[in-house]
């Protein structure tokens, strides 16, 4: 038995998943649902890799939002002032963000897309596959940093890498 949703939507009334046509597939309501789920997603990982970006861009010049470059090189690189990343890494790191951001956005039809699709596609699952492998790995792997980064990398670094890695693989697999 079909149940309406709402919207002119039909859904099943025993597991609530769209209706299918005559064919098996998914309804043009489903589809557009869950093209628009992707694009959000897109949007969410795409700006939040744009603002990691611009925070490297910033760190290039400033410890900016630690007071000093001794609790930067503690809380957020987890080294002493001495073994900071040099300014053209940090704008090297900020450039690939930027990268990853457009992949991402423009897999997920979020931006315009310039290029083959299978290079957006590969490219959104190479930004996953890598911010998979730091939220994951890293917790395990940075044991050797100072306290203060370890605990930061634990409860908000390594989260955020698998969530947003999680996030461009869904747009990887499901973008257009």
């Amino acid at each position: 038995m079909t149940v309406r949703t709402g919207a002119g939507r039909s859904a099943c009334d025993g597991c609530g998943q769209p209706e299918r046509d005559g064919d098996g597939t998914a309804g043009a309501d489903a589809t557009a649902g869950t093209a628009r789920g992707v694009r959000t997603t897109a949007v969410a990982v795409a700006g939040a890799l744009a603002a990691v970006g611009g925070l490297h861009a910033l760190w290039a010049r400033s410890p900016w939002p630690c007071r000093s470059r001794a609790e930067f090189a503690d809380l957020v690189v987890g080294t002493t002032p001495e073994h900071l990343p040099s300014p053209a890494a940090c704008l090297g790191v900020a450039g690939l963000l930027g990268t990853g951001a457009y992949l991402v956005a423009a897999r997920g039809g979020a931006l315009p897309a310039t290029g083959p699709r299978w290079l957006r596609t590969a490219g959104a699952a190479g930004v996953a596959t890598v911010l998979l492998a730091r939220g994951l790995a890293g917790p395990r792997l940075l044991t050797d940093r100072s306290p203060g980064f370890v605990r930061l990398d634990r409860h908000l670094y390594a989260p955020l890498c698998a969530a947003l890695g999680t996030g461009a693989a869904v747009v990887a697999a499901r973008g257009r």
